[in-house]
């Protein structure tokens, strides 16, 4: 499995931590995606990360709000 892919997979088992309004994209803290990740073996994901951003899966802008990833 390559880490694109454990990536969404890590993503969609936090799910539950994931927080949203209505209409908006649902979010999770950077650092708890990251401690998830971790937790799965996962170590070098900035790069992983921003391909997951041009692939359409993620959406984040950590200069104006360095906390949070959405998810698309």
């Amino acid at each position: 499995m390559d880490t694109k892919t454990r990536i969404l997979d890590t993503i969609e088992e936090a799910h539950k931590f994931f927080i949203g309004l209505d209409g908006e994209p649902k979010s999770i803290h950077k650092d708890l995606l990251l401690r998830k990740l971790d937790d799965v073996g996962i170590d070098k994901i900035n790069v992983s990360l921003f391909e997951l951003k041009e692939m359409g899966k993620l959406d984040f802008d950590f200069s104006a709000n360095p906390d949070l990833i959405y998810v698309l």
